[in-house]
């Protein structure tokens, strides 16, 4: 649930509008009093949310001059992919309070056993006031994680009868 305080009368954009997360989250906010906008209207939003995939043509979208677009307290929140957002961009926008905030469900790195002390970017963001951040977890309940397990075998059912996949985020290189 939306607090009222943070959605009533407020302006967000949402990045990945089309895909169904993306429709479905616009929709969301729109029940609860938020206006919606679409990709480009940066300047007038309390609130940015990408939840776009890692891609050519996403990688480092949110970048130094979406940040300047942006208003000084607003909030970006990124559920998708971490290299959407331009890492040291992202830093500096945060860290100069250029932007309000954030709220990122994403890392640019995890630890591995190669390097069990890999911190989750090249920057110290997680010291700075203005973030919450989840190591891409924030969905995991069991509904989720169940319908992610039966997607699966469905693929590999869809995969071997030359069927089109379900839940294909996009097509070509990441």
């Amino acid at each position: 649930m939306i607090h009222p305080a943070l959605s009533s009368g407020r302006t967000g954009v949402v990045t990945g509008a089309a895909s169904g997360i993306g429709l479905a989250t616009c929709k969301s906010l729109a029940a609860v009093g938020m206006n919606v906008c679409l990709d480009d209207l940066f300047r007038g939003s309390h609130y940015v949310l990408t939840i776009l995939p890692t891609a050519p043509v996403t990688r480092g979208l949110f970048d130094a001059a979406k940040f300047n677009l942006m208003r000084r307290d607003a909030v970006l929140i990124n559920v998708g992919r971490a290299p959407v957002v331009a890492e040291e961009d992202f830093y500096n926008a945060m860290r100069d309070k250029q932007i309000g905030g954030a709220f990122i469900d994403v890392w640019y790195g995890y630890p591995t056993p190669e390097d069990p002390d890999r911190k989750p970017l090249r920057y110290p963001i997680w010291e700075l006031d203005n973030l919450i951040m989840t190591p891409h977890c924030s969905s995991r309940r069991d509904a989720s994680r169940e319908r992610r397990w039966m997607t699966v075998p469905r693929n590999l059912d869809r995969l071997a009868k030359g069927e089109l996949l379900e839940n294909v985020a996009f097509l070509g290189d990441a």
